[in-house]
């Protein structure tokens, strides 16, 4: 063999021996995306996921109870109103706004139960569908439940709130102390209107939702904060309020667009409980009111 050929021979065997893979590789996929090292971090779950997927797993329960906390703020009513004459008008039977700790029992028949931790003065309200009926106990004024009818009501109808959960944008707050907190802003009608046309009566401008998730993927605290106008300071700008189709509407007077102002913030603070049983109280108020409403069905 002439001297040349065995000099190509040799030349292609390493160029040979590099394209081919080791025994026991497997060839290399160009369609599949190459493995992320061990130490890079994992992206962090979206908000919004880790909330709804709370919120399924308290759907789940075929029953709620929970402690609640009302509380109301009033900063934003701070303000001088010299040069101003006001005139007042009240109206007798008025009633002042719970605040306060009081206790919620939504029962496995679907009958919401909600009752104020002292018994004078006190409340409490069985709610069933659109049915609802309230009893307080006083001395002197009693609560007013038809705040709570519209505001804390709605927020044990689940289905509702997934729907808020749903189209809200999420963010989530770690604090001092590592706990996070999400937070979000619902739409108005997360809450209900108050009922009748007082022309005073203040309106819903914002409900701003945030919530505490546990360790075990739990839905921890609901905490809704529910922010009104100021009617009193709407007119001082030049507003007039005047009764329109759906209950009392504020027009600008004399050209002038300024905002809502607003007023008090009213917060309700929804703590579920893991487990445990309904106060005895509780219990008894359901039973009473499940059987008068039986009975003046059967005497219809």
């Amino acid at each position: 063999m002439p001297r040349f050929l065995f000099a190509l021979l040799f030349a292609a065997i390493p160029a040979a021996y590099a394209q081919d893979p080791a025994p026991g590789d497997a060839p290399a996929d160009p369609a599949r995306p190459e493995a992320k090292p061990d130490n890079e971090p994992e992206a962090k779950p979206d908000p919004k996921t880790i909330v709804q997927e709370a919120l399924t797993r308290l759907r789940q329960r075929p029953e709620l109870l929970a402690e609640v906390e009302v509380a109301q703020d009033d900063a934003a009513r701070a303000g001088g109103q010299a040069g101003v004459f006001i005139i007042r008008t009240s109206y007798g039977g008025q009633r002042k706004p719970f605040r306060g700790k009081a206790y919620a029992w939504r029962s496995a028949d679907g009958v919401l139960v909600i009752t104020s931790a002292s018994e004078v003065p006190g409340f409490a309200m069985y709610i069933a569908g659109e049915r609802t009926i309230a009893r307080t106990t006083y001395e002197g004024q009693a609560f007013d439940t038809g705040e709570l009818k519209a505001e804390l009501v709605p927020l044990f109808d689940l289905d509702a709130i997934a729907t808020q959960v749903a189209g809200a944008t999420w963010k989530a707050i770690v604090d001092e102390k590592g706990t996070t907190t999400y937070s979000a802003e619902f739409a108005k009608e997360a809450v209900r209107p108050r009922e009748g046309r007082n022309m005073m009566a203040a309106r819903v401008l914002k409900v701003k939702a945030s919530v505490t998730v546990g360790a075990d993927g739990e839905l921890a605290t609901l905490r809704v904060g529910v922010v009104h106008n100021d009617p009193t300071k709407e007119m001082m700008r030049g507003r007039i309020i005047i009764m329109g189709p759906n209950g009392p509407q504020v027009q600008p007077k004399g050209g002038d667009a300024k905002h809502d102002v607003e007023g008090k913030t009213t917060t309700y603070e929804v703590r579920f409980r893991r487990r445990g049983n309904p106060p005895a109280r509780m219990r008894d108020f359901k039973a009473s009111v499940a059987q008068a409403l039986e009975a003046e069905d059967t005497d219809k």
